[in-house]
């Protein structure tokens, strides 16, 4: 992968991890993370980078990851979790 990329998923891991701290029960597919919780102008981003991300902040342990029957994976923080045994 080229620095480029790299930069480019780093991004968005820090703005996923700042949408998550201002929305602590969020929770979604990559697609949805593309269009609701990064900003703007990351629109025009593959998936594919999205998807990288997510896969980094979950190895990491800072987020928590849910396969769904169909395939797709729902992500979330942490806190989703705790706050739905409260």
């Amino acid at each position: 992968m080229t620095s480029d990329h790299d930069a480019v998923v780093a991004q968005v891991m820090q703005e996923v991890l700042a949408y998550l701290r201002a929305h602590p029960g969020a929770r979604d597919t990559t697609k949805g993370i593309l269009q609701w919780w990064l900003p703007e102008g990351r629109a025009a981003l593959p998936v594919s980078e999205v998807k990288e991300a997510m896969e980094r902040l979950a190895a990491a342990h800072l987020i928590r990851t849910e396969h769904l029957p169909g395939g797709a994976v729902v992500y979330s923080g942490i806190e989703a979790k705790e706050q739905e045994t409260r």
